[in-house]
């Protein structure tokens, strides 16, 4: 019988991860949620640079001729995104504290500016064939896809009432 993860923090090893144990992990529905209201966010600020016209998005190479920058972009707005504001927000992006939930670190008290880099750029690993880097949520241990390992981070509830996640 296929065993699917429990909805509460089970540490692997470190005094870190000792010190989360039990606290409930954010539902796929409320993840889901944030990422979706993050990426209007993103596609908001590209559309702002496009409206004003104030980005040059075309570099020109000593061994060739322009090249067009449009797609990567957007890949550079939304890895600056997801990357300072989660710093900036101990965890959270605007979508996530909309949503009630929070990334934390598995070695770490305060989430450090490497692992949210590390996220962001796991997001596009999660993104490869089909979004199957995110469905890993529901077969992981602690619910975590692949930009959550790659970071040592897992995504748990905190409300935003004041309660905050450890």
């Amino acid at each position: 019988m296929l065993k699917l993860p429990a909805d509460f923090f089970e540490p692997i090893g470190t005094e870190r991860q000792q010190a989360l144990r039990g606290i409930r992990l954010a539902p796929f529905r409320q993840r889901a949620l944030a990422i979706a209201l993050d990426g209007l966010l993103i596609i908001a600020i590209v559309a702002a640079f496009d409206a004003v016209d104030i980005a040059d998005r075309s570099i020109s190479l000593s061994f060739g001729g322009p090249v067009e920058l449009e797609g990567a972009f957007g890949v550079v707005v939304s890895t600056a995104y997801f990357t300072l504001a989660t710093y900036l927000g101990n965890g959270r992006t605007i979508g996530k504290y909309i949503s009630g939930i929070r990334v934390v670190s598995l070695v770490n008290e305060r989430i450090s500016f490497w692992h949210c880099l590390d996220r962001a750029l796991g997001y596009a690993l999660s993104s490869v064939v089909a979004g199957l880097g995110f469905v890993q949520y529901f077969s992981r241990p602690n619910h975590q896809t692949i930009h959550d390992r790659l970071a040592h981070t897992v995504v748990v509830c905190a409300p935003r009432n004041g309660n905050r996640a450890t």
